[in-house]
């Protein structure tokens, strides 16, 4: 039954663009169509979107993609990556042994990622959002940013949300993050 509302919604989203040129969605039908038909309509209505994401009231936090982290690379090289380096209060026999490649305890490997996410600036993903209004109410449209060094920020449209509480909810469930509310 959804697939067939999502139809029914691309479809009445498709004809009443083409017929009426300022067409606003409902919050139920704007969040039926697909990412690239949002992003679309998005950028028809903020044209300068990419600057809004720039604004510091659109950046909400930060979290580290900790599934990126191969802590069995860690665990087979600990001594090159100063692993027990990133773990403290461990005792003497403790350190040798993972300098020895043994398996780390959830909090050791929780430890490790939190270090190698402190060490890393380039790989941060930043969540910045700004509300749309539609027909019937707002949603909260959610960007991913990724740092580009010196060429800024590449924003990647990542989702909708009922709200910016909704994002710092998704935030704050990140593993490894930081909200800058």
């Amino acid at each position: 039954m959804l697939i067939i509302r999502q139809i029914v919604a691309r479809a009445k989203f498709f004809f009443a663009t083409r017929l009426i040129k300022d067409f606003v969605p409902t919050c139920h039908d704007f969040k039926l169509l697909n990412k690239d038909t949002q992003l679309r309509w998005i950028e028809n209505q903020h044209e300068d979107y990419e600057q809004l994401l720039y604004e510091p009231e659109a950046y909400i936090g930060l979290s580290y993609p900790v599934e990126m982290i191969d802590l069995e690379e860690y665990r087979r090289y600990p001594i090159d990556y100063d692993v027990a380096g990133w773990l403290a209060d461990l005792t003497e026999e403790r350190e040798a042994e993972i300098n020895a490649g043994a398996q780390l305890s959830r909090d050791e490997a929780a430890a490790v990622m939190q270090g190698v996410a402190e060490a890393d600036v380039d790989t941060w993903v930043g969540h910045h959002g700004f509300e749309i209004k539609l027909s019937d109410g707002t949603l909260f449209v959610h960007f991913e940013g990724h740092s580009m060094g010196q060429g800024g920020v590449q924003f990647d449209y990542f989702e909708v949300l009922p709200s910016k509480d909704a994002l710092i909810e998704y935030i704050e469930n990140q593993p490894i993050s930081m909200l800058e509310i």
